[in-house]
């Protein structure tokens, strides 16, 4: 799969910048668009993306929530993105069908391409 259109769905700003680079430092043809909320999110074609980066806390749902919808609207990857580290929540995103679950941490720079290669 060629990667071209990633939609990334988070509401911080500080951090959006930080993916956005990442992704584009590994894969500088990416278009990387962004959804602030859950609801930004749907009101997007959902299988006109390659990849969906995903937030677990957004300010009007649940990313896990979210997940679900975005899996029944389209088959995307979707990689589950957290603060939380919360063992439960990521064997429950991972059986709803998230392609992967990652903590946000300080390595998020190096891991986050590595992830999306895979």
């Amino acid at each position: 799969m060629k990667l071209e259109r990633v939609l990334l769905i988070d509401d911080d700003p500080d951090y959006v910048l930080l993916v956005e680079d990442c992704i584009h430092g590994a894969f500088p043809d990416v278009t990387v668009e962004k959804a602030l909320t859950g609801e930004e999110a749907l009101k997007t074609d959902l299988a006109g993306f390659d990849l969906v980066l995903l937030d677990q806390n957004l300010p009007d749902t649940r990313g896990s929530e979210l997940l679900k919808t975005i899996l029944k609207r389209a088959d995307p990857p979707v990689l589950m993105l957290t603060g939380e580290d919360n063992v439960p929540l990521a064997v429950e995103s991972l059986k709803t069908g998230a392609a992967d679950f990652l903590l946000k941490s300080d390595s998020m720079e190096m891991v986050l391409p590595l992830v999306v290669e895979r």
